[in-house]
C-alpha cells in the first residue's frame, strides 16, 4: 500500500509539471504546436504578430522552453532517460532567456541523475551544480522542492556531501527542510555507511513529528548492507513490521542488493524464496539493480542466475538499454554484452520485406565514450559484425571517437577496417584536422596527413583546403614543401596554396607560385577567387601572367587536382576573363583593353561564347579597339607562346580545327606536312567524315605513304559506316594481307557484319560476325560502348525488316561470343519484331525469357501501354509480376502508374498510388515529370495531378511546376493561372519558383499579378506561341444583366458548398446547388466547373454532361482545363452526339480554346466510325464554296486525332492520305504533315520522304513532336538520328526545333547508355546548332553519365536563359 500510495504521489507531482508545461501560457504552446505541424503559414503569422510587444516576446520563449521541457519529458516516461545534450541545450536557453519558472528550473534539475545513465555520475553532478548555480544567478524562485530534487540527484550520482552543510545553507536561505528533505538526508548517510548520523536525523524526524516510512527503512538496510553487517539489514524486516509497513518490493530489493554487493549467491536465494512466499512480485528493473550491485562489487560469477529471472514484461528493452549503459561506464562491458544479447529484436520493413534493424549501436558507441580499452572496442565490434548483429559495428565506434576527439582511438578502428576491407574516406579524417586547428598544432596536422597516406586514402585538395593550409605558417613555397613531406602531390599543394592566396587577395603571390610549379589548375574553382583579387588592385600584367601560366600547366601536366576540367582551354581563358570583369566597377573598358592586349601578345584564344559576353557586359563602353581584340582572340589564329615542344608533337593532341589551321599554316610556308595530315586522317575517320578522310588519304598515297594497320582499320569502319561495303572489304583485304595474325575489334567487324546483311548477303554476315570474340583490351568501358552500339544498329535493322529468325540467329552469335554484354537495349529488338508483326502473346513469350534469362526488362513501356490499350489485364499482371522480379515491386509499381496516366487510366494509376505501404519515390516522380514536360505531354502531367490529389505521402510540387512550365511554353497562360488556383483549392503550397514562372508569363502579357513575387524571378526559358486572351473565366458581354452582375455570395450554403467540393462530397454538392438555385441565385463560375470536375472524378460524366448544358444555356463558359477534361471523358465512349450538341453552343475561338474538333474526331474514333468521319471530312471539304471556307476547315484539320486514325486503323491511310492532297490542292498542306509523321515514326522512309520533298520542306511551322515521343519511348537512336538529318540542311527549320530534336536524340543515347555516340551528335551538330539551343537537362544528363564513369564531357553548358526564339513548332494538336 505504501508503495502505491508514493507511486500516486509521484505521479500526482509529474502531473503537477505537466500542468505547468502544458497551460503556462494560456494554453497558446499547444495551439502553436497545431500549427506548426498542419499549417506552416499560420504559425509564421502568429510569430509575426507575437514580436509586437515585449510581452508576447516572452511568452513565445516561455513556450519554447516549455517544448523543449515536455519533449525531455516525455522521452523520460517513454524510455527512461534523457541525453546530456538535450539538458545542454535546455540550459543554454534559460541561459539567453534569463527567466525559467518554479516547476520548469524543477524540471531540469530533477533530470539530472539516473535519467542520463549513458553520462558518468561526476559528470551528472557537475551538471546539475551548473543548473543550480545558473538559476539561483538568475533570481528563479525556488522552494524545499527544488532543493529535495537536487538531494535526490546526489543521491542517484553517488555525490558525497555533509548534511549538516546542507541543513544549514536552507538555514540562510530561509527555507524550511519538510519530510523528504529528512527522509534523504537519511539515505546519504546510510549511501556512507554512517548509520550514526542516519540515527542523529531520525531523531529529529522524531521529535518533528514526521511520520518514517518505507523509503527510510530502505535507506537503513542500505546503510547496514554498506558496514557489512547484513543481519541487522534483515532485522529492519521486523523493525517495519512493527510499525505496521510492510515490506515491499522495494524493501526486498535493497535487501538483495545488499547480499549482492557480499557475493553471498545462498543469501540472495533465500531473500528471494521469502519474498515469494509473502508474494512480493519484483519487476525486471529490481533485478536490474541486483545485477549491477553484482557487477559493481565484482561477483558477475552470479549474474547469469539472476538474469535468468529476469521476465522480460513490456519496456524491458528500454530498462536493458539504461542498465547496459551504467555497466559499460563501471567497466563491466562484458556483462552488458550478455544483457544485450537477451534484448528482444526489432524488425522494420525494407525493401525486401521485414528486416531487423542493428543491435547494439547504442553500446558501441558507449564503449568509446567510457574509454573503456581500444582493444575491447574492437573486439565486441568485430563479434557484432560476424554474428550479423551489426554489421557497421566498427563504423559507429569510429563515428563516436571522432566526435569525441579521441584520435588514437579512431586510428586504431581505421585500421581494422582497413584490414576488414571497409573503404576508408577521407572526411573521416576532417575532425580530427579541426582537433588539431583549435590545438594550432602544425604538427598535428600533419600527423593526420601523414595517417592518411598510411591508411591509404588519398589526400584530395578539398581536405587541404578547407581543414589544412590555413593552419600552416610560413611564406607559400614553405606550405608547398611542407605539405610535400606529408605525402601530398605538388600539384595539390601547388593548388590549394594558390585557391587560398586568392580568396586572400594576393594575386601577386598566386601568380608566383602559377609560374614556378606546373599543375593542373582547375579553372572552375580558381575563377571566382582570382576575380575578386585582381577586383582590388587591378594588375592586368599579373593576371595575364597568371592566366597564360594556368593553361600551360593545365595543358602540359597531369598532376595537381584528380577532377580535371573538360573545358577547352579557350573557354577557361574567356572566364577568366569575365568574372575579372565582373569585379571591376569602374573603367571596366580601359582595363578590359589592356587585359585583351595583353592575352594576345601571350598568343592566347578566347571562344566566341565568351567574347559575346564580354561585349554584352561592356554596353555602351564598347569601343572598335576592344571590338577588334576580341576577333583576333577567337579568330583560332593565335599560337601560344610558351607551349613546349614542336607542333608535331602537339599534333596528336589537337583539335581537328587546330589541326587544319596547323596544315594550312605549314603548307603556306612550304614545311613538312605528312604527321599532320596522318593525324587528320586519323581525326577525319574517326568522327566519319568520309569526304576529308578521302581527300587527305588521296594526298598521302600520291606520296606513296605507308598507311598503319591500326588507321587501315579505322578506314575500313568509316567505310563500313557509309554503306560502302565493296571498299571496307577492300580495306579488309589489305589488312590480312599486311598482317595476318591481325584481329580487329569487335566494334568494327559487327559494323562490317550489318552492311554486308544491308548488301543482302546475310549468310557472310553472319560468318563476319561469329569473326567476334570475348572482349579483352584494357580500354573495356570505350569498347563495349562501341561494340554495343554497332550490334544494335544490326539487331535493329533486322527487326525493322520483320527477319525474326534471322535475328534469332545473330543475337545467338553475339550471347554465345560474349561480345557485348546484353542488355535491354539489344533485347528489346527481340521484342519489338514481335510488335511489328502485331504479335502481342509472342512478344510476351519473349519479354517473359529475358526476363528469366538475362534478368533485362526491353519495352517493357511500349508492352504495357499496349496491354493496356487492349485492356488485357492478364497479361498485363504477368508483365508487372515478370517486371517486379527484377526491378523490385515498388519500382514496377511506379512504372504501371506512368504507364494508366499515359494511356489516360487515371482512377487505375491512383489506386495504385494508394497502395497500403507504398513508399514514395520521389526521384521516379520528379524524372516522369521532366520527361512529360520535355515531350510536350500535358495530359499525363494533368493526370498525375489528379491522380496524386489528397495522397499526402506524395510530394507532388514538381507536377504542378513542370505542368506551369509546359503550359508557359505553349503560351497557355489560362491553364497557367487556373493552376495556381487550383493549387488554393487543394491546400498546396506553391514554390517559389512556381510563382517566379507563372509571374513572368502574367507580366508577359501585361496581366495582373494576384501574388506577391518572389525576390529572384528565374526568366521563363521557351519561347510560346500566342494564344488568344483568357476568356473561359469571364461570362460574355451578351449574357445576361443579372449574370454580369453576380457576386460570389458568402452566405453559409455557399461556404457549405465550397467545403463539399473540396472534400469531394459531389452529393451533398448537388443538393446545395439546387438550393441555391431555388433562391433565384446562380454559381459563380468557378464553383460551376469545380462540381463538374468532381462529377467526372466520379464517373458521374451524365450529370457533369447535364450541368455543363445548363451552364453553356445560361452562356457561362466552364473553366477550359475543366471543359476539355469532360469533353475527353465524352469523347472516350464514342458519345458523337454529346460532342455535337455542346458545340452547338460554342463559337470558332471556344471550339479552338478546348480543341473541339480533335474531341470530336476522338469520339468518331472511339465509336468505331473512324472511316465516317473521314467521309465528313471529305464532304465538308468537296461543299466548300470559297477559299474562305476551305482554310476554316484546314484550321480544324484534327491533327491528334487524325493520328489517333492512322495508328488504330491503318487500312485507312490512303484515304487520309486523299483528304490531305485535296487541301494540298487548295493551298494548305498541313495536313500532309501527320501522314508525314505517320509514315517517318513508323520507320517507312521513302513514303515519308516523297511527302517531305513535295510539301513540307520549306513549311515554316512543322510539327515532329510524335516522331521524337516514338523515339523516347522506344528506345530508337535511329529514328531520331535520321529526323535529325533531315532538319539539319533545312533553312526552314529553326534552330530551335533542330536543338528539341538533338536535345531527343541525347536523351535516348543516354538512356542507352551510349553516351561517346551522344558527344559526336552535338559534335556534328554544332554548326548548325548551338548549345544554347539544346535541352540543358539533356546535357547535364549525359554530363553526369559522363563524369560517373571517369569521362570528360567536352562542353560547356550555356546558362538557362541563353536559349534564342524559335519559330517553328515540335508539338502536335492534341
Amino acid at each position: 500500500m505504501s508503495s502505491l500510495l508514493r507511486s500516486c504521489k509521484f505521479v500526482r507531482f509529474l502531473a503537477g509539471i505537466t500542468r505547468n508545461i502544458s497551460f503556462g501560457n494560456g494554453g497558446r504552446p499547444d495551439t502553436l504546436d497545431v500549427g506548426v505541424n498542419h499549417n506552416p503559414n499560420l504559425y509564421r503569422g502568429l510569430a509575426i504578430r507575437a514580436l509586437a510587444t515585449q510581452q508576447n516576446i516572452s511568452l513565445r520563449q516561455d513556450s519554447n522552453l516549455d517544448k523543449s521541457l515536455k519533449r525531455i519529458d516525455q522521452e523520460a516516461r517513454r524510455a527512461g532517460r534523457v541525453s546530456k545534450r538535450e539538458i545542454d541545450e535546455i540550459l543554454e536557453e534559460i541561459k539567453q532567456t534569463r527567466s525559467a519558472t518554479s516547476s520548469q528550473s524543477l524540471m531540469v534539475i530533477r533530470c539530472c541523475g539516473n535519467l542520463v545513465p549513458e553520462e558518468h555520475p561526476e559528470v551528472r553532478t557537475k551538471l546539475v551544480q551548473e543548473i543550480w548555480n545558473t538559476l539561483e544567478s538568475l533570481g528563479v524562485p525556488m522552494d524545499i522542492s527544488h532543493y529535495n530534487a537536487l538531494l535526490r540527484v546526489y543521491l542517484e550520482n553517488g555525490h558525497k556531501f555533509e548534511p549538516s552543510e546542507f541543513l544549514s545553507q536552507l538555514e540562510k536561505k530561509g527555507v524550511e527542510p519538510n519530510r523528504v528533505t529528512y527522509q534523504r538526508l537519511v539515505a546519504q548517510h546510510c549511501q556512507k555507511g554512517d548509520m550514526d548520523g542516519a540515527t542523529k536525523i531520525l531523531q529529529v524526524m522524531r521529535e518533528k513529528q514526521m511520520p518514517i516510512n518505507e523509503a527510510v527503512f530502505n535507506a537503513l538496510i542500505t546503510g547496514h548492507s554498506q558496514n557489512s553487517d547484513m543481519e541487522s539489514a534483515r532485522g529492519i524486516l521486523s523493525v517495519m513490521k512493527q510499525a505496521g509497513l510492510e515490506p515491499g518490493p522495494e524493501t526486498y530489493t535493497a535487501l538483495l542488493c545488499g547480499h549482492a554487493k557480499q557475493g553471498d549467491i545462498e543469501a540472495i536465494r533465500a531473500v528471494l524464496t521469502e519474498a515469494e512466499s509473502q508474494n512480493i512480485e519484483f519487476l525486471d528493473r529490481d533485478f536490474f539493480d541486483v545485477i549491477f550491485s553484482l557487477s559493481e562489487a565484482g561477483h558477475v560469477q552470479h549474474v547469469d542466475e539472476i538474469m535468468g529471472l529476469l521476465k522480460k514484461r513490456p519496456g524491458f528493452g528500454q530498462e536493458c538499454v539504461n542498465i547496459i549503459l551504467r555497466l559499460v561506464n563501471i567497466g563491466q562491458e562484458d556483462v552488458g554484452k550478455k544483457l544485450l544479447s537477451m534484448m528482444p529484436a526489432s524488425i522494420r520493413q525494407g525493401q525486401d520485406g521485414p528486416e531487423a534493424i542493428p543491435v547494439g549501436s547504442f553500446f558501441v558507441k558507449q564503449l568509446v565514450k567510457a574509454n573503456r580499452p581500444v582493444e575491447k572496442v574492437i573486439s565486441i565490434c568485430e563479434e557484432l559484425q560476424n554474428s550479423g548483429a551489426n554489421t557497421k559495428a566498427c563504423l559507429l565506434a569510429l563515428e563516436m571517437a571522432l566526435v569525441a576527439g579521441k584520435e588514437q582511438v579512431a586510428y586504431a578502428l581505421m585500421h581494422k577496417m582497413k584490414e576488414q576491407g571497409t573503404p576508408l574516406r577521407q572526411h573521416f579524417f576532417w575532425p580530427l584536422l579541426v582537433n588539431q586547428q583549435k590545438k594550432k598544432s602544425v604538427e598535428g596536422l600533419c600527423q593526420v596527413l601523414v595517417e592518411m597516406q598510411k591508411l591509404g586514402v588519398p589526400i584530395k585538395g578539398e581536405t587541404i583546403r578547407e581543414y589544412v593550409i590555413d593552419a600552416l605558417r610560413g611564406s607559400p613555397l614553405d606550405k608547398i614543401n611542407l605539405l610535400r613531406s606529408c605525402g601530398v602531390s605538388i600539384g595539390s599543394a601547388a593548388v590549394s596554396v594558390v585557391v587560398s592566396l586568392l580568396e586572400n587577395e594576393n594575386l601577386a603571390g598566386a601568380t608566383e607560385i602559377v609560374s614556378k610549379v606546373s599543375a593542373n589548375y582547375p579553372h572552375e574553382l580558381i575563377k571566382r577567387p582570382l576575380g575578386k583579387a585582381f577586383g582590388q588592385k587591378k594588375n592586368t600584367d599579373q593576371l595575364v601572367t597568371f592566366i597564360q601560366h594556368a593553361v600551360v600547366s593545365r595543358n602540359s601536366t597531369d598532376e595537381g587536382e584528380t577532377e580535371k576540367s573538360s573545358a577547352k582551354s579557350e573557354v577557361v581563358v574567356g572566364d577568366y576573363v569575365i568574372e575579372c570583369l565582373i569585379n571591376i566597377s569602374e573603367s571596366r573598358g580601359e582595363v578590359l583593353h589592356s587585359i585583351l592586349k595583353g592575352l594576345v601578345d601571350c598568343g592566347l584564344s578566347i571562344s566566341v561564347a565568351s567574347a559575346e559576353k564580354l561585349q554584352d557586359m561592356l554596353g555602351s563602353e564598347l569601343t572598335p579597339e576592344i571590338s577588334e581584340l576580341l576577333g583576333t582572340l577567337t579568330s583560332g589564329n593565335l599560337e601560344p607562346q610558351a607551349v613546349q615542344g614542336s607542333n608535331l608533337e602537339l599534333s596528336a593532341n589537337m583539335s581537328i580545327a587546330g589541326l587544319e589551321t596547323l596544315y594550312t599554316s605549314l603548307q603556306a610556308r612550304g614545311q613538312p606536312t605528312r604527321l599532320i595530315r596522318k593525324n587528320l586522317l586519323i581525326r577525319y575517320c574517326r568522327t566519319k567524315n568520309l569526304e576529308k578522310a578521302e581527300e587527305i588519304k588521296k594526298s598521302l598515297d600520291d606520296e606513296n605513304f605507308v598507311h598503319s594497320v591500326g588507321t587501315l582499320a579505322l578506314l575500313m569502319d568509316l567505310y563500313a559506316s557509309h554503306n560502302k561495303l565493296e571498299e571496307a572489304l577492300e580495306v579488309k583485304k589489305i589488312i590480312q594481307e599486311r598482317d595476318p595474325d591481325m584481329t580487329l575489334d569487335n566494334g568494327k567487324l559487327v559494323r562490317l557484319a550489318l552492311v554486308q546483311m544491308k548488301a543482302g548477303k546475310f549468310e557472310d554476315g553472319l560468318n563476319t560476325l561469329k569473326s567476334t570474340c570475348e572482349h579483352t583490351t584494357e580500354d573495356k568501358s570505350r569498347e563495349m560502348f562501341y561494340v554495343s552500339n554497332a550490334s544494335f544498329e544490326l539487331l535493329n535493322y533486322l527487326a525493322e525488316q520483320k527477319e525474326e529468325e534471322k535475328l534469332k540467329s545473330a543475337m545467338d552469335i553475339l550471347i554465345a561470343s560474349k561480345a557485348v554484354p546484353i542488355n535491354n537495349v539489344l533485347l528489346g529488338c527481340l521484342v519489338k519484331v514481335k510488335l511489328l508483326k502485331d504479335d502481342l502473346p509472342g512478344a510476351m513469350e519473349q519479354f517473359k525469357w529475358c526476363c528469366e534469362q538475362h534478368r533485362a526488362t526491353p519495352w517493357k513501356s511500349e508492352l504495357t501501354r499496349r496491354l493496356i490499350s487492349s485492356e488485357d489485364a492478364a497479361s498485363l499482371q504477368k508483365l508487372t509480376d515478370l517486371s517486379t522480379q527484377v526491378h523490385g515491386e515498388v519500382n514496377s509499381l511506379y512504372d504501371l502508374v506512368f504507364a494508366f496516366v499515359e494511356c489516360g487510366r487515371i482512377r487505375q494509376a491512383r489506386r495504385i498510388l494508394e497502395t497500403p505501404g507504398l513508399r514514395a519515390r520521389t526521384f521516379r516522380m520528379n524524372s516522369a515529370c521532366e520527361r512529360f514536360c520535355e515531350d510536350g505531354k500535358s495530359s499525363p502531367l494533368e493526370g498525375l495531378l489528379e491522380a496524386t490529389k489528397d495522397l499526402h505521402h506524395v510530394d507532388r510540387s514538381n507536377i504542378f511546376l513542370n505542368l506551369l512550365k509546359l503550359y508557359c511554353k505553349n503560351d497557355e497562360t489560362d491553364k497557367a493561372l487556373d493552376l495556381w488556383t487550383q493549387a488554393q483549392e487543394e491546400d498546396f503550397t506553391p514554390s517559389e519558383e512556381f510563382l517566379s514562372v507563372l509571374g513572368s508569363q502574367l507580366k508577359k502579357h501585361n496581366m495582373e499579378i494576384p501574388f506577391s513575387m518572389p525576390e529572384v524571378v528565374k526568366p521563363i526559358q521557351a519561347e510560346s506561341k500566342p494564344i488568344a486572351p483568357r476568356q473561359s473565366a469571364m461570362p460574355r458581354k451578351d449574357a445576361p444583366v443579372q449574370q454580369r452582375e453576380r457576386v460570389a455570395t458568402s452566405d453559409m450554403e455557399t461556404m457549405e458548398l465550397r467545403q463539399a467540393l473540396r472534400r469531394s462530397d459531389v452529393d451533398k454538392a448537388l443538393e446545395l446547388k439546387n438550393r441555391i438555385q431555388e433562391k433565384g441565385k446562380l454559381l459563380v463560375l468557378r464553383d460551376y466547373s469545380l462540381l463538374i470536375e468532381n462529377l467526372v472524378n466520379k464517373d458521374r460524366v451524365g450529370e457533369a454532361y447535364k450541368i455543363t448544358k445548363e451552364m453553356l444555356h445560361n452562356k457561362m463558359f466552364p473553366m477550359t482545363r475543366v471543359f476539355r477534361y469532360l469533353l475527353n471523358k465524352v469523347a472516350a465512349v464514342g458519345d458523337i452526339d454529346g460532342i455535337v450538341e455542346l458545340g452547338d453552343f460554342l463559337d470558332d475561338e471556344q471550339k479552338r480554346q478546348v480543341s473541339y474538333d480533335n474531341r470530336l474526331g476522338n469520339a468518331y474514333l472511339f465509336a468505331g466510325k473512324a472511316n465516317e468521319y473521314l467521309d465528313m471530312m471529305s464532304a465538308n471539304l468537296n461543299n466548300a464554296k470559297s477559299d474562305d471556307d476551305v482554310t476554316k476547315l484546314a484550321e480544324k484539320f484534327p491533327r491528334g486525332s487524325a493520328l489517333g486514325i492512322l495508328t488504330r486503323h491503318p487500312e485507312l491511310t490512303d484515304k487520309l492520305s486523299g483528304i490531305a492532297e485535296s487541301f494540298a490542292e487548295k493551298g494548305h498542306p498541313a495536313a500532309f504533315n501527320v501522314l508525314w509523321m505517320h509514315y517517318f515514326a513508323s520507320g517507312r522512309y521513302d513514303e515519308a520522304g516523297q511527302i517531305w520533298d513535295k510539301y513540307l520542306s520549306k513549311t515554316k511551322r512543322l510539327m515532329f513532336q510524335h516522331i521524337c515521343q516514338q523515339s523516347r519511348r522506344n528506345n530508337d537512336p535511329i529514328l531520331c538520328s535520321n529526323l535529325l538529318g533531315l532538319l539539319l540542311p533545312s533553312e526552314y527549320v529553326s534552330a530551335g526545333a533542330k536543338g528539341n530534336v538533338l536535345s531527343c536524340l541525347i536523351d535516348v543515347l543516354v538512356n542507352t547508355e551510349k553516351y561517346e555516340d551522344a558527344v559526336a551528335s552535338i559534335t556534328a551538330s554544332q554548326k548548325d546548332i548551338g548549345l544554347e539551343y539544346i535541352n540543358s537537362t539533356a546535357l547535364l544528363r549525359l554530363k553526369t553519365a559522363l563524369e560517373a564513369q571517369g569521362k570528360v564531357f567536352p562542353f560547356t553548358i550555356p546558362p538557362k536563359n541563353a536559349s534564342k526564339a524559335t519559330l517553328t513548332t515540335s508539338s502536335d494538336d492534341d
